[in-house]
């Protein structure tokens, strides 16, 4: 019997080692596919910055030497001074920058599929770990393996799992935190602890958002003190001040924004969320013009709705409202209680009402306070970690209503296949624009009231096709009627390509041959004129995915 157990056991590594590994081999063939998003240059920049930093406290005079040098030469005239907004942590764009240096990297369109190979690294090992967070909670392999493929198989979050070094990498470590939270729960042990401090204080760095976690984690052992003897009580406070000191230092050592006077600026860092500090910027939304300090409540909660697949978001409310039920009851009942908290009453249970709570109160933060935004609910992706962990409980739940009816669970499991396979096809048709997914409950209609390419991917695709539908003339003339610096893209270009492209200004626009469009703008449309086409140019081509219409490209009559 034991030999048996243990043959299974090695089939099922093998099949999680195979399904990992493939999962690596598409990202290593495919990362090079996508488009550039125009926050890479200053991401890079910062990396720089923060390297130079750094490496003032060494002895590596040449490197340090290197890296200043590289700093001064990555300019733009519409690229911030990363003096100003110097409060981004170095988890990813510092390593980043060393690698550049040590690869002795010179080529610009090799800077950034540098980055986006270790992006899609990152977001490749948070994916094992959301797979060991499932297997720990329910030990169930087959739930696993469909957890894991809902939380990979996501278009938006998969398309930007290979260019947003921000949002991909905060989710990534979010998610990393949570196994060590689970398996600190299970054995208590001190390593997991600090383990769970060291990931969450690199996600605050990531995103301050994240604070909410340890804010959470420290409440809700200070409530569970309400059933325990006063010596495991001690043990707990013992508990509590290692996670808060080791959380404290994790955060001040890997943020060095902090160094100069932690408790100053950390305060001061929460002034970047104030919506105003972005200025009176338009956003367009629903079909309507917003100003960005004054976006409606459900900005958020419709972005999911609308770029999220429609069985996906199902199967969490499903899940979520029979955890809001449980959890909403046994509060309402707490009078009845005498001595004990009895929000859990087990280990496992006391780890749903620890991803609930965060949840929740997360989710009541966005939809009180007037938050930084812009385009989409990618500063959100984060929530992508909830959102997969109570799908998957949804399957769970229907799994055991149906477990002594064997047609139930193929037919169910049958089912679950169809969903993976029909959001594949999906990431299939949008690829490599996996980021500008829009569910198919939308017509093309409604798709095109929203920013569909806020951060320019599609700009290096134009450019390429327009170099060679115009091989053979040497100067090229582009602009631009929307609110992107497409000028960033140009250096990515092949030197002969790149030598022939002239990026004209918006007051000489009619010397353009072609104007390109992504159909972003920061001012109202409707009432500014600013990026009218003049009437000497066609339009020649809408680049549209699945209805989404990406960019427009307008040619001058002859």
């Amino acid at each position: 019997m034991k030999s048996k157990e243990r043959i299974n056991k090695n089939y099922l590594k093998i099949i999680t080692i195979a399904y990992f590994s493939i999962l690596m081999l598409v990202g290593i063939l495919t990362f090079k596919n996508y488009g550039f998003n125009i926050d890479e240059k200053f991401q890079r920049l910062n990396g720089f910055y923060w390297l130079s930093f750094l490496l003032d406290f060494t002895n590596f005079n040449n490197l340090n030497t290197i890296a200043q040098e590289i700093l001064r030469n990555i300019n733009d005239f519409t690229l911030s001074d990363v003096k100003y907004y110097n409060k981004y942590g170095i988890v990813f764009d510092v390593p980043l920058a060393l690698l550049e240096i040590i690869f002795k990297i010179k080529e610009p369109i090799n800077y950034y599929y540098l980055r986006h190979f270790f992006n899609f690294v990152f977001f490749f090992i948070s994916s094992i770990y959301f797979f060991k967070i499932i297997e720990n909670r329910y030990k169930k392999i087959f739930l696993s393996f469909l957890g894991v493929s809902f939380y990979i198989l996501t278009p938006r979050i998969y398309g930007d799992s290979f260019q947003n070094s921000k949002d991909i990498i905060f989710l990534s470590l979010i998610t990393i935190s949570m196994y060590y939270l689970f398996k600190f729960e299970d054995k208590l042990k001190i390593k997991n602890l600090i383990l769970f401090s060291l990931f969450l204080s690199l996600a605050t760095t990531t995103r301050i958002i994240a604070i909410i976690v340890p804010l959470v984690f420290i409440a809700l052992y200070i409530l569970s003190f309400l059933e325990v003897s006063k010596r495991k009580k001690l043990y707990k406070i013992q508990n509590i001040l290692i996670f808060t000191l080791s959380y404290l230092l994790f955060l001040i050592l890997f943020w060095p924004y902090l160094w100069d006077s932690p408790f100053y600026n950390f305060i001061d860092y929460f002034k970047t969320l104030d919506a105003s500090m972005l200025g009176e910027i338009k956003i367009y939304f629903n079909g309507e013009y917003y100003s960005s300090s004054s976006l409606p409540y459900y900005y958020i909660p419709l972005w999911i709705v609308i770029s999220t697949p429609s069985l996906h978001l199902i199967l969490f409310f499903l899940g979520f409202s029979y955890k809001f039920k449980r959890f909403w009851i046994k509060f309402i009942n707490l009078n009845n209680q005498s001595t004990q908290c009895d929000f859990w009453k087990s280990i496992n249970e006391k780890k749903d009402f620890f991803i609930f709570l965060n949840f929740s109160i997360i989710l009541i933060l966005l939809l009180t306070f007037n938050l930084r935004f812009v385009n989409s609910w990618r500063y959100c992706y984060f929530l992508h970690f909830f959102l997969m962990y109570f799908l998957t409980y949804a399957i769970y739940l229907v799994f055991i209503k149906i477990k002594k009816n064997k047609i139930y669970k193929i037919i169910f499991l049958n089912f679950l296949i169809i969903i993976l396979a029909n959001t594949s096809y999906k990431i299939l048709i949008y690829h490599p624009y996996e980021s500008l997914y829009f569910n198919g409950l939308l017509s093309k209609e409604y798709k095109n009231k929203f920013e569909v390419d806020y951060t320019g991917l599609s700009g290096i695709k134009f450019l390429r096709d327009i170099t060679q539908e115009e091989k053979d003339k040497k100067i090229i003339n582009i602009g631009t009627v929307s609110w992107y610096p497409i000028w960033r893209m140009v250096e990515l270009l092949e030197k002969n390509d790149s030598s022939r492209i002239r990026i004209v200004s918006r007051e000489s626009i009619n010397k353009a041959d072609y104007i390109y469009s992504n159909k972003i703008s920061e001012v109202n449309k409707i009432f500014n004129k600013k990026y009218d086409v003049p009437k000497n140019f066609t339009k020649i081509l809408d680049f549209e995915k699945d209805g989404a219409i990406i960019y427009e490209i307008y040619k001058k009559n002859k």
